[in-house]
């Protein structure tokens, strides 16, 4: 499989694409959440840190009802695709 339809099948946020870790990949399963969704609550969302958080660090929240999705993305580099991407290191439902 080529590099270009690889990175193909990544949503992404701000031009760059949105890859999940391997934790954020089980989170998102835990949750039945899709990738696509991720990015409405990046887009859509409210910054919600509670803490000083590293540069290129972005944690994001949207309500459902008395919910709280909260997704946490970092800049990175994939160096499979030789790209720039968004990791997306964190998924919770609080």
């Amino acid at each position: 499989m080529c590099k270009q339809s690889i990175s193909g099948i990544y949503p992404k946020y701000k031009g760059l694409i949105l890859i999940p870790s391997s934790s954020a990949d089980k989170e998102l399963a835990k949750y039945g959440l899709l990738l696509s969704e991720i990015i409405e609550v990046l887009e859509q969302g409210f910054d919600c840190n509670r803490s000083k958080r590293k540069k290129d660090t972005l944690e994001k929240c949207v309500r459902k009802g008395k919910k709280q999705l909260k997704a946490v993305i970092v800049k990175s580099y994939n160096f499979s695709l030789e790209e720039e991407c968004w990791l997306l290191i964190h998924v919770g439902i609080f």
